[in-house]
């Protein structure tokens, strides 16, 4: 349910995620495809972030950039296998070297699909986050932010599209416009008349 927005996920994601849990499921899991600030837009949303990374790709650097690896719980190196089994041990250790100088402790795990291999540790870890936020109250206060700039959010979004319907199709800004186009007023000169006089 992303609609146009990139990586898949967007508000209807947290929709989602609230009507599966109503209905029952204990886990519900949330898949981005990494792409803009999907990352950021997930982490609002669910209460453990693993960051899935694969080895010989050149995306650590990307990531520590986009300030991803502050946002997860934890990191699992994937294709752990075949050619790219070293590969991905020194991507893991050089991770933990990063979390380290961060300050960080989040975990860091190896796994192979094909294979079958770290898929048990992955779900133990992720049964250990779980549970240990829960009895910190750790989760329930992420949630209670989360709630909040959700509302914060759709409420931004709803008065935005609300005052611009409104706004570009009244007389007002059609004559505050004509003169930004005739260049006789500044574009940010006019945006304040505008606040100052027909917002307020």
């Amino acid at each position: 349910p992303c609609g146009n927005e990139l990586g898949g996920v967007n508000k209807n994601t947290y929709e989602s995620i609230f009507l599966l849990e109503a209905i029952g499921f204990d886990f519900v899991i949330v898949e981005s495809t990494g792409v803009g600030q999907s990352e950021h837009a997930l982490h609002d949303m669910v209460d453990i972030f693993v960051y899935m990374h694969m080895p010989a790709t050149g995306d650590e650097i990307q990531a520590m950039k986009k300030g991803i690896l502050e946002l997860s719980d934890m990191i699992v190196i994937g294709k752990a296998d075949h050619d790219l089994k070293e590969e991905a041990f020194l991507c893991a250790a050089e991770f933990k070297k990063t979390l380290s100088l961060l300050g960080r402790d989040t975990q860091v795990l190896t796994a192979s699909a094909p294979k079958k291999e770290g898929i048990e540790e992955i779900w133990q870890a992720i049964e250990f986050i779980k549970t240990r936020d829960q009895i910190s109250g750790h989760t329930a206060k992420r949630r209670h932010e989360q709630l909040k700039k959700w509302f914060r959010t759709e409420t931004h979004s709803a008065v935005h599209d609300y005052i611009s319907q409104k706004l570009f199709q009244s007389k007002n800004f059609a004559e505050v416009e004509k003169k930004v186009l005739a260049g006789e007023l500044l574009p940010h000169k006019a945006c304040t008349f505008i606040v100052d006089h027909f917002l307020t």
